[in-house]
């Protein structure tokens, strides 16, 4: 007898963890219809199964464990009552959507009625001591996703340059190396704003950090949502997009950035010319790295450069 409600109860607890489906018929054939259940979330207790399956209906399939280990014991409290307890060790699923997965202690406990007729389920106590968690979860759900939050949110920052939001040049290059080798097609924009020193020298910082901001936003609202916008480091910044483009296209787009920083200059007075220098380079072999997209749209911003700036220069060296 305790063998069998023992087996019972793990294959219930196991379905209800594994597979929510099996769980609910296991529920219906062994419950009675004026089943207690006490459940982890906040206010789930239930005093019929007919309450019980009307929130299983809602039960969030997204979520599943693996059971580490478990045991059940089973005590005899009257001629026809049986205690049944025990403890389960789980731990989610690896998701790759997460990096933290729930590793938990959950405890369950329940009652049966043993006659002539078989075994129905008269009590179940569910409980996961953990004090962090959610209305109506069975799981500590709610201190997952803050820990994932947070993660995600430090990650962000780890990746962002601190004066501007864009991406640093570690992340962008990162971003970079990681798109070439998924799909080997993209524009790869070098960016220099001219004579910055000078009006660091003559403005102050303030004034300067000011014209960077201001020049990341430019650049953000010229640039759709797939590329990748960085400021590699003082007044150097590079723009990748990940798609093909009409040459056109790619010389508008670099035409749009020098004339709307120049516009800029008025926010700062007729004192202050604002220009920028542009070198552009494709990926054009399926063997191209980060380095050499760098290194072929430098070689632009040098010719742009030696142009007295204010201008772009399109690199098609092919030999990368």
């Amino acid at each position: 007898m305790n063998y069998t409600l023992c087996e019972i109860t793990r294959k219930l607890c196991e379905n209800y963890f594994l597979h929510p489906a099996r769980g609910n018929e296991s529920m219906n054939q062994y419950s009675d219809d004026n089943l207690i259940f006490i459940g982890t979330g906040k206010h789930q207790i239930f005093t019929s199964r007919t309450a019980f399956e009307e929130v299983w209906k809602n039960y969030d399939t997204a979520i599943s464990f693996d059971i580490l280990s478990e045991w059940y014991e089973c005590r005899q409290l009257s001629e026809y009552i049986y205690l049944v307890y025990g403890c389960l060790w789980v731990k989610e699923e690896e998701n790759s959507q997460k990096e933290i997965l729930i590793e938990m202690d959950t405890r369950i406990s329940i009652i049966y009625e043993v006659n002539d007729k078989g075994y129905k389920i008269l009590h179940i106590h569910h409980s996961v001591p953990y004090a962090e968690q959610g209305s109506n979860e069975h799981y500590p759900k709610t201190l997952s996703e803050k820990a994932n939050f947070m993660i995600d949110m430090l990650k962000q920052k780890v990746e962002q340059d601190s004066m501007t939001g864009l991406l640093n040049r570690n992340a962008f290059e990162q971003h970079i190396t990681k798109c070439i080798k998924s799909n080997p097609v993209g524009i790869f924009y070098m960016i220099d704003i001219d004579n910055f020193k000078q009006i660091n020298d003559t403005y102050g910082h303030v004034k300067g950090d000011t014209v960077i901001k201001d020049f990341a936003n430019l650049l953000s609202q010229i640039f759709n949502t797939n590329a990748y916008i960085s400021r590699l480091g003082g007044d150097e910044f590079a723009v990748f997009e990940p798609e093909l483009s009409e040459e056109s296209i790619i010389t508008h787009k670099a035409q749009s950035i020098i004339n709307g920083f120049s516009s800029l200059s008025s926010k700062y007075g007729d004192k202050l010319i604002l220009s920028c220098s542009i070198g552009i380079s494709f990926i054009n072999d399926i063997d191209c790295s980060f380095k050499h997209l760098y290194r072929n749209a430098d070689e632009g911003l040098y010719l742009s450069k030696k142009n007295r700036g204010g201008s772009y220069h399109v690199n098609k060296n092919e030999d990368i």
